[in-house]
């Protein structure tokens, strides 16, 4: 969407882009240096993320072995603060 002046000159602007959105990804301790669970867990996304018709998912880490994980996959790091907006009611 966008806001222009009456002379066309582009005042604002605000893209909306469907992503797939993958989260909560976790391995017990017990397993996180074995392997198994990881790939199992990437071969099943993966197929998920096929089925969808993607290529990647947006994730997120809510520590840093997560975020270790996700970057051994070849994740990379997003350079900006993510929010949820409400935008009907409360959140």
């Amino acid at each position: 969407m966008a806001v222009e002046a009456d002379d066309g000159t582009l005042l604002g602007c605000w893209g909306l882009t469907p992503v797939l959105h993958a989260e909560g990804v976790w391995v017990c301790e017990a397993e996180r240096k074995r392997g198994q669970v990881q790939r199992r867990l990437l071969h099943g996304m993966r197929e998920l993320v096929a089925e969808a018709g993607a290529t990647g998912v947006w994730t997120g880490a809510e520590d840093e072995n997560v975020a270790a994980l996700i970057e051994r996959l070849g994740g990379k790091a997003i350079p900006f603060r993510s929010f949820f907006l409400p935008l009907y009611g409360r959140a």
